[in-house]
């Protein structure tokens, strides 16, 4: 059976990407649910999860902490910040000249 699954994801596109997506839409729910007694996204084989699938090779992953994603917006904003500051001293300027 698993041959079959995997020809049939090889030959159809749509069937691969769906199948793709299914992979990485199980694998972002167990990482994003809080009992991490019970959803331990280490222990998954995702290689044996993605040929379940049908696919050939895992699709790629990255997970991002909220820490890092508080430390991009806190660094987007300080740049917002600046860039609103350098476009005030630029007025000032055209406005004193």
């Amino acid at each position: 059976m698993q041959p079959v699954l995997e020809k049939m994801c090889a030959e159809n596109n749509d069937l691969q990407h769906l199948a793709k997506r299914s992979v990485v839409s199980y694998l972002r729910c167990v990482y994003l649910m809080k009992d991490k007694t019970v959803f331990k996204l280490d222990q998954i084989d995702v290689a044996a999860l993605a040929r379940s699938y049908g696919l050939v090779n895992a699709p790629k992953l990255e997970f991002v902490s909220k820490a890092e994603v508080r430390a991009k917006s806190s660094a987007a904003q300080d740049r917002v910040a600046m860039l609103k500051q350098k476009a005030k001293e630029r007025k000032l300027q055209k406005q004193a000249a």
